[in-house]
């Protein structure tokens, strides 16, 4: 799940925590962030929240470009 780093509503009530889930099978990359290219891939990475673990990890994900 990723985090909510949005602007929280006032009033009564717990804060928003999480936003959405993660679809390995297609990476949203308006949601994570481009650290840095190599000559032909681009290295992604950001920090989730893992239900399994019950905690925050970070996730990196490499994308290669085929010439």
């Amino acid at each position: 799940m990723f985090q909510y780093t949005g602007k929280q509503k006032p009033g009564r009530g717990r804060n928003k925590v999480y936003e959405g889930n993660i679809n390995m099978q297609h990476i949203d990359r308006r949601r994570i962030k481009c650290c840095f290219n190599v000559d032909d891939c681009c290295v992604f990475s950001d920090v989730v929240y893992s239900v399994s673990l019950k905690r925050y990890i970070r996730i990196v994900y490499i994308e290669e470009y085929d010439n």
